[in-house]
């Protein structure tokens, strides 16, 4: 089989030599991190301590009285002396309840253990021993892993959910449920759905959403959702004080924007337009049916449909890099230079965080690798749809 000049075969030697060399650096460089940042005097408070004060709270104290900074920065100073308010809406005391059970140690490997097996069997990675080590071992997993967040479980719940979606809508309705833990992260999935015309999941996604609200209610007194209510203009606050102090370490379009001077309602009239961008092309890749490249740029879109969204929350980016990949690989695809450019810069991207300039450049790679995944799948679109014509004239 000839290859056309400036392309790479999915299959070939030249594109597994980059990937086995990736994997092989990352698979040693990973481990030596994570080793060198365990082995540290004392250990940096990570949000793995907010998770866990959290859980310590609510079993201490009545779970509505955690909005109240002042008696949670109480209990957190005595177990480490710092201080993480509780962003979250009161579902996500269902998933951190069971945390304070267990030493911090255990709940933390446990954490980010059950969150990596989720990732990796999301991905549908069984068989595919060199895609397996890349989301093992990918530069996100690292500072996913280093932080103690929850990144690994809304990638497995965003394409595991789609993994389902096609034989299993119920399943995948419930996943993606589950996923409103972090409703910033679930922005673009009724679209999704809609755009795909799967009702069926998408009521099965309400009513998950609807049942974890419910239950977190049944489990901790509706008190806890009235608290929620009352300080939502605290919490707003709270968020917005949380962009403009993190931004360098944020992934969206907004902290990109504040990084270099940009003014807020500037900013955030750009982010609106990206947002709408984002969604319009996830509307171009999900009507032509269901595929692993279509929730490739969910999970990509996200990232400029939300203006809250950190650089630990890029395992959805580095997995749909991989299932890009891997759908390119089933397909027995060719990819130019450019595009073998844009995915590495996409799975790279989490390194750049030690070059804070280059890492507020991230939107621009979002940005390009959803524009690549969508001119992909909107490519294939039109290849089916030329291939099928044939038939229905005949049959005509």
């Amino acid at each position: 089989m000839s290859i056309r000049p400036g392309t790479w075969p999915v299959r070939g030697a030249h594109l597994g030599i980059v990937c086995a060399s990736i994997v092989i650096l990352f698979g040693f460089l990973s481990p030596y991190v994570l080793i060198k940042f365990l082995l540290l005097p004392r250990l940096p408070t990570n949000d793995y301590f907010a998770f866990y004060s959290f859980s310590r709270f609510i079993h201490d104290d009545p779970a509505a009285s955690i909005y109240d900074l002042h008696l949670l920065e109480r209990l957190q100073f005595r177990l480490h002396g710092d201080r993480f308010p509780f962003l979250y809406h009161p579902g996500m005391l269902l998933l951190i309840w069971p945390l304070a059970l267990l030493p911090f140690g255990a709940g933390w490997v446990c954490w980010i253990g059950l969150g990596l097996l989720g990732y990796l069997v999301a991905l549908g990675l069984r068989g595919h021993r060199v895609a397996a080590l890349a989301g093992l071992v990918a530069p996100s997993t690292l500072w996913t892993t280093l932080c103690g967040q929850t990144a690994l479980f809304s990638a497995a719940l965003l394409f595991g959910g789609f993994r389902l979606l096609p034989r299993r809508p119920v399943g995948a309705g419930i996943l993606f449920g589950l996923l409103t833990y972090k409703p910033q992260l679930a922005i673009l999935v009724p679209l999704a759905l809609v755009a795909s015309s799967q009702w069926r999941c998408l009521l099965w996604t309400c009513l998950m959403g609807g049942l974890f609200m419910t239950a977190s209610a049944a489990a901790f007194g509706i008190g806890v959702w009235m608290a929620w209510l009352h300080d939502l203009p605290n919490l707003a606050h709270l968020i917005a004080r949380t962009t403009l102090l993190f931004c360098p370490v944020m992934a969206t379009v907004t902290s990109n924007l504040l990084v270099f001077g940009v003014p807020t309602a500037a900013a955030h009239a750009i982010q609106a337009v990206m947002s709408v961008a984002a969604c319009g092309a996830v509307w171009a890749c999900l009507r032509q049916g269901v595929t692993m490249p279509g929730a490739a740029a969910v999970a990509v879109g996200t990232f400029l449909a939300t203006p809250f969204a950190f650089g630990y929350d890029m395992p959805l980016l580095s997995g749909a890099v991989i299932v890009f990949v891997g759908d390119c690989h089933r397909r027995n695809s060719d990819l130019a230079t450019w595009e073998v450019v844009i995915l590495l810069a996409g799975f790279l991207l989490p390194c750049c965080i030690v070059f804070t300039q280059a890492f507020c450049l991230s939107s621009l790679v979002v940005s390009a690798l959803l524009w690549l995944i969508v001119r992909r799948a909107t490519a294939s679109g039109r290849t089916t749809a030329g291939a099928s014509a044939p038939g229905r004239m005949a049959q005509a």
